[in-house]
């Protein structure tokens, strides 16, 4: 099995420092699980302030052996629209981020990456646990990927369409 990137177990580890500092300081913090296109399969934890504006690091993986595909993103979003009485805060959020993607399969392998353009709504089921559909588009920002077989028929686009579904809980 190969060894992750040192990018990723930085990211790791200050996703930690995050949630530790979380625990401490309890406004604001929200943790993440869910799956989206290009994070794949993630965890993440955001930070809130200003009451609309949110900043979010998700770590991500397709969890296939021999199938590698990490990533690790980081968001900024910002909040709109009418607060939301169980959430206390704006529902509605258009987000822009920045995904690093790390592969290694039998067809290809290197890094590339992705700049993430989307909204998204958080829906309070109670007062702490919340709902998170998201959708828009990915652009390509660069890719560093090599062709592994001459017989791959892989193609590139110029961005496909982001969409995802997340799990919150609000700290």
């Amino acid at each position: 099995m190969k060894k992750l990137p040192n990018s990723f177990v930085i990211i790791f580890i200050l996703l930690l420092i995050l949630n530790y500092r979380a625990t401490c300081q309890t406004s604001g913090f929200d943790l993440k699980a869910g799956f989206s296109v290009p994070e794949m399969y993630h965890l993440g934890s955001a930070y809130h302030f200003n009451n609309n504006q949110r900043i979010e690091i998700k770590l991500g993986s397709n969890f296939v052996p021999g199938d590698i595909y990490n990533t690790a993103t980081l968001i900024y979003g910002w909040h709109f629209g009418k607060t939301s009485t169980l959430g206390e805060r704006k529902p509605w959020s258009l987000n822009s981020s920045y995904t690093l993607s790390f592969v290694n399969n039998s067809q290809e392998e290197g890094y590339s990456s992705f700049i993430n353009l989307y909204f998204s709504r958080e829906i309070f089921l109670t007062k702490r646990w919340f709902i998170q559909p998201e959708l828009g588009c990915a652009i390509p920002a660069f890719n560093n990927t090599f062709i592994k077989d001459e017989m791959y028929e892989g193609y590139n686009l110029p961005f496909i369409i982001k969409f995802g579904f997340n799990v919150g809980y609000k700290l």
